[in-house]
Protein backbone atom coordinates (compact mmCIF):
# COMPACT_ATOMS: atom_id res chain seq x y z
CA UNK A 1 0.00 0.00 0.00
CA UNK A 2 2.69 2.42 1.05
CA UNK A 3 4.43 1.78 -2.53
CA UNK A 4 1.24 2.57 -4.35
CA UNK A 5 0.90 5.81 -2.57
CA UNK A 6 4.31 6.37 -3.03
CA UNK A 7 4.10 5.77 -7.19
CA UNK A 8 0.75 8.33 -6.74
CA UNK A 9 2.49 10.87 -5.06
CA UNK A 10 5.33 10.89 -7.41
CA UNK A 11 2.80 11.29 -10.41
CA UNK A 12 0.94 14.07 -9.22
CA UNK A 13 4.30 15.71 -8.51
CA UNK A 14 5.19 14.98 -11.81
CA UNK A 15 1.83 16.33 -13.60
CA UNK A 16 2.23 19.57 -10.82
CA UNK A 17 6.04 20.35 -11.79
CA UNK A 18 5.07 20.06 -15.86
CA UNK A 19 1.60 22.15 -15.37
CA UNK A 20 4.01 24.16 -12.89
CA UNK A 21 6.53 24.74 -15.49
CA UNK A 22 3.66 25.73 -18.35
CA UNK A 23 1.60 28.19 -16.44
CA UNK A 24 4.73 29.64 -14.51
CA UNK A 25 6.20 30.17 -18.42
CA UNK A 26 3.30 32.47 -19.25
CA UNK A 27 2.81 34.05 -16.25
CA UNK A 28 6.67 35.12 -15.88
CA UNK A 29 5.67 36.40 -19.80
CA UNK A 30 2.52 38.11 -18.39
CA UNK A 31 4.90 39.45 -15.94
CA UNK A 32 7.28 40.28 -17.69
CA UNK A 33 5.25 42.47 -20.11
CA UNK A 34 2.15 43.28 -18.56
CA UNK A 35 1.01 45.96 -20.88
CA UNK A 36 1.16 45.52 -24.33
CA UNK A 37 -0.50 47.02 -27.59
CA UNK A 38 -2.94 45.30 -30.20
CA UNK A 39 -2.99 46.52 -33.41
CA UNK A 40 -5.50 45.75 -35.88
CA UNK A 41 -6.70 47.40 -39.19
CA UNK A 42 -9.58 46.54 -41.57
CA UNK A 43 -10.65 48.25 -44.54
CA UNK A 44 -13.72 47.68 -46.80
CA UNK A 45 -13.98 49.21 -50.34
CA UNK A 46 -16.93 49.12 -52.53
CA UNK A 47 -17.16 49.41 -55.92
CA UNK A 48 -20.06 51.84 -56.72
CA UNK A 49 -19.89 52.50 -60.70
CA UNK A 50 -18.32 51.27 -63.62
CA UNK A 51 -17.89 53.61 -66.45
CA UNK A 52 -16.75 53.45 -69.64
CA UNK A 53 -14.16 56.10 -70.74
CA UNK A 54 -13.59 57.56 -74.55
CA UNK A 55 -10.07 59.58 -73.27
CA UNK A 56 -7.38 59.13 -75.88
CA UNK A 57 -3.47 59.53 -74.71
CA UNK A 58 -2.05 61.27 -76.51
CA UNK A 59 1.63 61.91 -74.86
CA UNK A 60 2.92 60.85 -71.76
CA UNK A 61 5.88 62.86 -70.27
CA UNK A 62 8.02 62.47 -67.33
CA UNK A 63 7.86 65.23 -64.97
CA UNK A 64 10.71 66.15 -62.27
CA UNK A 65 11.01 68.91 -59.87
CA UNK A 66 11.97 70.59 -56.64
CA UNK A 67 9.69 72.44 -54.51
CA UNK A 68 10.79 75.13 -52.25
CA UNK A 69 8.53 76.20 -49.33
CA UNK A 70 9.69 78.91 -46.75
CA UNK A 71 7.56 79.45 -43.79
CA UNK A 72 8.32 82.31 -41.21
CA UNK A 73 6.80 84.56 -38.27
CA UNK A 74 5.83 87.63 -38.77
CA UNK A 75 5.09 90.69 -36.38
CA UNK A 76 3.13 93.98 -37.48
CA UNK A 77 3.91 92.89 -41.11
CA UNK A 78 8.11 92.70 -40.31
CA UNK A 79 9.65 89.44 -40.53
CA UNK A 80 11.13 88.12 -37.31
CA UNK A 81 14.93 87.50 -37.95
CA UNK A 82 15.68 84.05 -37.09
CA UNK A 83 12.23 82.33 -37.44
CA UNK A 84 12.28 80.67 -41.19
CA UNK A 85 11.08 77.29 -41.80
CA UNK A 86 12.70 75.95 -44.97
CA UNK A 87 11.03 72.72 -46.84
CA UNK A 88 12.72 71.31 -49.76
CA UNK A 89 10.33 68.85 -51.74
CA UNK A 90 11.46 66.56 -54.84
CA UNK A 91 8.91 64.85 -56.85
CA UNK A 92 8.52 63.08 -59.87
CA UNK A 93 5.43 61.45 -61.96
CA UNK A 94 4.48 60.17 -65.08
CA UNK A 95 1.72 62.58 -66.91
CA UNK A 96 -1.21 61.33 -69.37
CA UNK A 97 -1.99 63.98 -71.89
CA UNK A 98 -5.05 63.86 -74.27
CA UNK A 99 -8.20 64.50 -75.60
CA UNK A 100 -11.73 63.23 -74.86
CA UNK A 101 -12.57 60.97 -77.56
CA UNK A 102 -16.89 61.61 -77.28
CA UNK A 103 -16.55 65.03 -78.02
CA UNK A 104 -13.91 64.71 -81.71
CA UNK A 105 -16.74 65.49 -84.30
CA UNK A 106 -15.94 64.32 -88.11
CA UNK A 107 -17.85 66.14 -90.64
CA UNK A 108 -17.37 65.30 -94.62
CA UNK A 109 -17.26 68.10 -96.19
CA UNK A 110 -17.17 67.17 -100.41
CA UNK A 111 -16.17 63.75 -101.97
CA UNK A 112 -12.61 62.72 -100.05
CA UNK A 113 -12.27 65.80 -97.81
CA UNK A 114 -13.56 65.74 -94.12
CA UNK A 115 -12.71 68.53 -91.21
CA UNK A 116 -12.36 66.73 -87.39
CA UNK A 117 -12.62 69.62 -84.47
CA UNK A 118 -10.66 68.79 -81.92
CA UNK A 119 -12.08 69.26 -78.43
CA UNK A 120 -9.98 71.29 -75.79
CA UNK A 121 -6.78 68.96 -74.65
CA UNK A 122 -6.98 67.60 -71.20
CA UNK A 123 -5.18 66.13 -68.06
CA UNK A 124 -5.97 62.44 -68.42
CA UNK A 125 -3.80 61.70 -64.86
CA UNK A 126 -0.37 60.65 -63.44
CA UNK A 127 1.39 57.85 -62.92
CA UNK A 128 4.00 56.71 -60.31
CA UNK A 129 4.39 59.67 -58.09
CA UNK A 130 7.17 60.45 -55.70
CA UNK A 131 7.26 63.08 -53.19
CA UNK A 132 10.23 62.33 -50.87
CA UNK A 133 11.47 65.74 -48.50
CA UNK A 134 15.03 65.75 -49.51
CA UNK A 135 15.78 68.88 -46.89
CA UNK A 136 14.38 69.93 -44.03
CA UNK A 137 15.79 73.38 -42.22
CA UNK A 138 15.00 75.59 -39.34
CA UNK A 139 16.56 78.66 -38.12
CA UNK A 140 17.06 78.84 -34.51
CA UNK A 141 13.47 80.11 -33.64
CA UNK A 142 11.89 78.13 -35.75
CA UNK A 143 9.81 76.37 -33.78
CA UNK A 144 7.49 79.61 -32.87
CA UNK A 145 7.10 79.57 -37.05
CA UNK A 146 3.84 77.53 -38.19
CA UNK A 147 4.58 73.85 -39.56
CA UNK A 148 5.19 73.02 -43.51
CA UNK A 149 2.04 71.35 -44.48
CA UNK A 150 3.42 68.94 -46.99
CA UNK A 151 0.13 67.54 -48.28
CA UNK A 152 -0.70 71.40 -48.88
CA UNK A 153 2.37 71.61 -51.12
CA UNK A 154 1.48 67.74 -52.84
CA UNK A 155 -1.89 69.29 -53.63
CA UNK A 156 -0.32 72.38 -55.52
CA UNK A 157 1.70 70.76 -57.41
CA UNK A 158 -0.91 68.68 -58.54
CA UNK A 159 -3.54 71.38 -58.84
CA UNK A 160 -5.52 72.53 -61.64
CA UNK A 161 -3.22 75.35 -62.47
CA UNK A 162 -0.07 73.04 -62.67
CA UNK A 163 -2.28 70.46 -64.99
CA UNK A 164 -2.95 73.72 -67.56
CA UNK A 165 0.59 74.57 -67.80
CA UNK A 166 1.20 71.35 -68.70
CA UNK A 167 -1.00 71.55 -71.64
CA UNK A 168 0.16 74.50 -72.43
CA UNK A 169 3.72 74.13 -72.51
CA UNK A 170 3.42 70.90 -75.14
CA UNK A 171 -0.12 71.71 -77.05
CA UNK A 172 2.49 71.71 -80.36
CA UNK A 173 2.93 68.29 -79.84
CA UNK A 174 -0.38 67.46 -78.56
CA UNK A 175 -1.42 68.86 -82.00
CA UNK A 176 0.86 66.85 -83.95
CA UNK A 177 -0.11 64.13 -82.25
CA UNK A 178 -3.80 64.19 -82.92
CA UNK A 179 -3.34 65.35 -86.64
CA UNK A 180 -1.21 62.29 -87.19
CA UNK A 181 -4.05 59.95 -84.85
CA UNK A 182 -7.25 61.38 -86.99
CA UNK A 183 -5.31 60.99 -90.07
CA UNK A 184 -4.52 57.55 -89.89
CA UNK A 185 -8.13 56.64 -88.78
CA UNK A 186 -9.65 58.62 -91.91
CA UNK A 187 -7.33 57.59 -94.42
CA UNK A 188 -7.89 53.74 -93.34
CA UNK A 189 -10.78 54.55 -94.38
CA UNK A 190 -10.49 56.35 -97.52
CA UNK A 191 -7.10 56.74 -98.49
CA UNK A 192 -7.14 60.02 -100.88
CA UNK A 193 -9.07 61.42 -97.89
CA UNK A 194 -7.60 65.18 -97.08
CA UNK A 195 -8.05 66.09 -93.64
CA UNK A 196 -8.89 69.55 -92.24
CA UNK A 197 -8.45 70.24 -88.15
CA UNK A 198 -9.54 72.84 -85.92
CA UNK A 199 -8.61 72.57 -82.59
CA UNK A 200 -11.12 73.82 -79.50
Amino acid sequence: MGRVLLAVLAVIALVAALLFAFVGGSAVGVLKDPVSVEVESEGTEVITAVQREEQIVLLSTATQGLHKTQSRLTALGWNVPGTARTNFLQYSYQAKLGLEGRDVRIREMGEHRFRITIPDFVFLGYTEPTFETVLEDGQILSFVSPDIDTAAIITEILGDHEKRAHIDSHRNLLEAQARAFYTGIVQAVDDQAQVEFSFG
